[in-house]
């Protein structure tokens, strides 16, 4: 099996700020001042104050946030310029929080969004410097190899928000083709082919970019895929059913905080800024998950039933690396250099900052 390909990924209109071009695969968009959706709640535990605590120990005065007409540009005196390369789901909710709430302005950062179609993209971005930090998976990370990426923390974990669509009258014995998208879409397909007693070798596999699934499926071109909301429902709508989800073949998707290491060495306490307002948001995200829906209808104009499920299947829990995380990274390893996407070892420890979330965030 050749390495996972980058491809240019193509988005349906999602709104005047959303709208991609087949030819530019990132998006960028300023991060907004405070807009309030009314999430007033209470941190799980003690990491509030923790992350509060970071602030403060940087030196961040915690001021009224302003009006987005009025907020400062970025590079601006008072604020530390970050960009932040994801993609465009209702997975990223904490950062749609993050954004609408003012909670980067008030640790004191001016954050871009680079935004992407998911694959790979987000990593190449942090690779080659168009990003400082990327939200990502962990496949994504590790598949590109490349010396510059740090992992400083966990993000999120699903096991159940990858469905599996397949076109009517198709059963999992019958798939002669899937269409799946690079990275971490690659390896989920793989695994669940393997899964149902099939041969990824004797499978066609189409790659392409998550919004092109539900034509590639209508037009017969694939007998199915694996894909997160809203491309589940709309490939129902072009006539696919799902037939079972990720978790019914035990993979988990994990999305990691990935920052450049060049940019990581020289901006240390911006990241553990950046990593501690994720932390808190995403904790919000836990406890009022209608707010963090209407953040995401806000932020990227999505259905709101597919927004609910897509954030319930969902644990936002922005952590540091744990030795279960390394055991389970190991068999990830192993697992992508058997399909040869991995063509040198990787060093684990390299790439995976343990302690770097206990000592810059929670410390």
């Amino acid at each position: 099996m050749k390495a996972f390909d980058a491809v240019t990924f193509r988005t349906e209109q999602r709104g005047d700020r959303s709208a991609m071009s087949r030819h530019h695969p990132t998006l960028r968009w300023r991060a907004r001042s405070k807009k309030h959706i009314g999430a007033t709640v209470m941190r799980k535990e003690n990491r509030r104050y923790i992350a509060a605590a970071v602030v403060a120990a940087l030196g961040v005065s915690l001021a009224a946030c302003t009006s987005a007409d009025s907020a400062p540009d970025a590079g601006g005196d008072d604020l530390e310029s970050v960009r932040i390369s994801m993609g465009v789901d209702p997975s990223f909710a904490p950062l749609y929080i993050a954004d609408q709430e003012g909670l980067f302005e008030e640790a004191g950062l001016s954050v871009e969004f680079v935004e992407t179609e998911g694959g790979p993209a987000a990593v190449q971005n942090v690779g080659a410097g168009i990003a400082d930090i990327a939200i990502t998976s962990d496949v994504a990370t590790l598949s590109a190899q490349n010396s510059k990426l740090k992992a400083v923390a966990v993000f999120q974990e699903t096991g159940d928000l990858f469905k599996v669509v397949l076109r009517e009258g198709v059963s999992p014995a019958d798939i002669r083709s899937m269409a799946y998208f690079p990275g971490l879409g690659h390896y989920i397909t793989l695994r669940y082919l393997e899964s149902q007693g099939l041969d990824p070798d004797a499978i066609e596999l189409v790659s392409a970019g998550p919004p092109e699934f539900p034509a590639i499926l209508g037009n017969g071109d694939a007998d199915g895929y694996i894909v997160f909301e809203p491309w589940v429902s709309r490939g129902v709508e072009q006539g696919g059913e799902v037939v079972g989800s990720s978790a019914d073949f035990d993979t988990e998707a994990i999305q990691w905080v990935v920052a450049n290491g060049d940019w990581l060495a020289a901006n240390e306490e911006t990241a553990a800024k950046v990593v501690a307002v994720l932390d808190r948001a995403s904790e919000l995200v836990e406890a009022d998950q209608a707010s963090a829906v209407d953040a995401a209808m806000q932020a990227i104009q999505v259905d709101e039933k597919i927004a609910a499920s897509a954030i319930e299947a969902i644990s936002f829990d922005v952590r540091g690396f744990t030795p279960s995380d390394y055991e389970t990274v190991e068999g990830l390893v192993q697992f992508l250099e058997g399909i040869d996407v991995l063509d040198k070892p990787i060093d684990l420890q390299q790439v995976m900052l343990a302690d770097w979330f206990e000592q810059n965030v929670e410390s």
